[in-house]
């Protein structure tokens, strides 16, 4: 997949807080597009998240996905099944329990090794940890990062150079 930067992140994430349709438009294709992805956000993989935590997390993967479409026609992105995301997940907690670090930020360090991109896992994590209000639970931080981390993984094998 082609990089994803920092200011790319950032541009989406403006894009999507200054307008309200984009935000609309972008529930809409990614569902369209990606209909395993928009479903895996909405399993029992989230069903002990808050709202504000799940709202949260849809906001995350809408900045990406904003991101992604503004570097590559996504409407050329092989589709994401169900399986593959499932197969992402577990490798991501599998890869998680072997940490033995407690402090959150330390146990994502081994995502970031050999990670092609580097910049969304960052821009993830950020989120996670700077959320100003501190409305996301400690127990959901990590869930919310392997499923982020799940998709980001399934966008990055889809995308054709």
């Amino acid at each position: 997949m082609v990089f994803i930067n920092e200011q790319q992140l950032d541009d989406a994430a403006t894009a999507i807080h200054d307008d309200e349709t984009l935000n609309e438009l972008l529930v809409t294709e990614l569902s369209e597009i990606q209909p395993a992805v928009f479903a895996f956000l909405f399993t029992e993989n989230t069903e002990l998240f808050t709202e504000y935590e799940k709202e949260y997390l849809l906001f995350i993967l809408l900045t990406l996905w904003q991101a992604i479409r503004t570097e590559v026609d996504v409407n050329e992105m092989d589709e994401i099944d169900s399986d593959e995301l499932s197969v992402a997940e577990e490798k991501n907690w599998e890869s998680l329990e072997s940490i033995t670090a407690k402090r959150f930020r330390d146990r994502l360090d081994v995502f970031f090794k050999d990670n092609k991109q580097t910049d969304l896992l960052a821009f993830v994590e950020d989120m996670l940890l700077d959320e100003e209000d501190e409305l996301l639970t400690k127990e959901g931080r990590e869930p919310m990062f392997v499923i982020l981390k799940s998709i980001i993984d399934c966008f990055d094998a889809c995308i054709k150079p």
